[in-house]
């Protein structure tokens, strides 16, 4: 909670966290709000004060994991991790490619029409909360969040959904040209692999070179064409000064982009994750993971693609 304030905040942020920070991490958050390190000691102890006030990045991978969850990025991804704020964003901006892939939505209450609507949670994870209804007229009333206009999106029969990494770094934005195709389970709509894991203990998935051998032409014409445009405009929301970091350089931030692929094979954006769970599941899961999380840091290079903003 203390990563995410900002302004007038930030002090009764730092008297918090005085009081409270009982661990190397919690002292080093303290560090980085206040802008600089009084123990020096505590760098050698914390990843984060180690990054933070000398740019040191070598860590195991889980502490670099652990530091996309600290919520030190600008205010502007908290914004759009709020769905409601991000179809405010959407429906707002001038780009309209990202316009285009952005499903009808309406912050709720709101008259619906006809057709298949998807309720969410303003925020929410592991799909708690997300509701499917045959009609608009079916919605309730007193129904809170977003209404999404439903995309059916079916492959082999089931419904399916690709999550994809948006890297932000010093030297710029990437997209990862490796993400996750998720299946859903026992005829549901749900894809999420939390859901998954507590249905059948293992989520069914595949990575996107299977998706690109599986819609051979459509994924590289329509498909990826979308997710990117989708990507770049959503960094361009995202772009904000407002985050004083004391060190170096600021780290990098991995942000999860979720879409549904409809028959045509266009993908829609569904929403925006600014803390994604990055530690594997599964085979595939993992793999992938272990590779956006490298690639934010610098580790490797091939997985990704750079959105010119």
């Amino acid at each position: 909670a203390a990563c995410d304030v900002r302004g007038d905040d930030r002090a009764r942020a730092v008297a918090w966290l005085e009081e409270t920070a009982s661990n190397d991490d919690a002292r080093a958050l303290l560090a980085v709000l206040r802008g600089r390190l009084e123990d020096p000691a505590l760098a050698e102890r914390s990843f984060l004060a180690r990054y933070a006030f000398t740019g040191a990045a070598d860590a195991p991978r889980l502490e670099r994991v652990a530091a996309n969850a600290w919520c030190l990025h600008p205010r502007a991804w908290d914004e759009l991790d709020d769905k409601v704020c991000l179809n405010d964003a959407i429906a707002g901006s001038g780009d309209a490619a990202l316009r285009a892939a952005w499903p009808e939505s309406h912050e709720l209450p709101a008259a619906l029409d006809g057709g298949a609507w998807v309720v969410k949670p303003r925020r929410g994870y592991g799909g708690a909360g997300v509701e499917l209804y045959e009609s608009g007229s079916d919605v309730p009333r007193d129904a809170q969040g977003l209404a999404q206009r439903y995309v059916p999106s079916q492959l082999e029969g089931r419904a399916w959904s690709l999550r994809a990494y948006l890297i932000v770094r010093a030297d710029g934005v990437y997209l990862s040209r490796i993400g996750v195709v998720r299946f859903a389970l026992d005829g549901s709509i749900a894809t999420n692999a939390a859901r998954a894991v507590l249905a059948k203990g293992a989520p069914d998935e595949r990575d996107f070179a299977w998706a690109r051998r599986r819609l051979p032409g459509v994924w590289d014409a329509r498909t990826w064409r979308r997710v990117r445009d989708a990507a770049r405009g959503v960094a361009r929301l995202a772009r904000s000064d407002d985050l004083q970091w004391p060190g170096p350089t600021p780290p990098p931030k991995i942000v999860g982009l979720d879409f549904a692929v409809d028959a045509a094979g266009d993908a829609w954006l569904l929403e925006v994750n600014r803390t994604p769970g990055l530690v594997g599941r599964a085979e595939v899961d993992r793999a992938v993971k272990d590779a956006v999380v490298d690639a934010a840091w610098g580790l490797r290079e091939d997985v990704l693609e750079e959105l010119l903003l």
